[in-house]
């Protein structure tokens, strides 16, 4: 295994990431709810830019899905549309957005 397929926090191998605008996924997606909903640190980890939401998909190495930054404005419609689900932390202003797809 590669570096890239461990967490960059807490280095567990990846199977779930979450990556925000800057559409870095190197952070698994409890790492990064846990640093989002309990910490209220809504800074990507890695370059740290700040973003309001996060999408967690599965982790599949150079084959894991991107969403491209201008997407993440199409998430509550695709929400509405059922296309991809939300959970948002009581209070908090983060929101893990995932495909209905995958089973998340």
């Amino acid at each position: 295994m590669s570096d890239a397929e461990f967490c960059a926090v807490c280095a567990e191998p990846l199977r779930w990431v979450a990556m925000g605008p800057c559409g870095h996924k190197e952070t698994c997606h409890c790492c990064v709810a846990r640093l989002r909903m309990v910490c209220k640190d809504l800074r990507c980890v890695i370059c740290k830019q700040e973003s309001a939401s996060v999408f967690v998909t599965r982790a599949a190495g150079s084959y894991t899905t991107s969403l491209p930054a201008a997407a993440f404005a199409e998430l509550p419609e695709r929400a509405r549309r059922k296309e991809v689900a939300v959970a948002e932390a009581r209070g908090a202003a983060a929101a893990l957005w995932w495909s209905r797809a995958l089973g998340a």
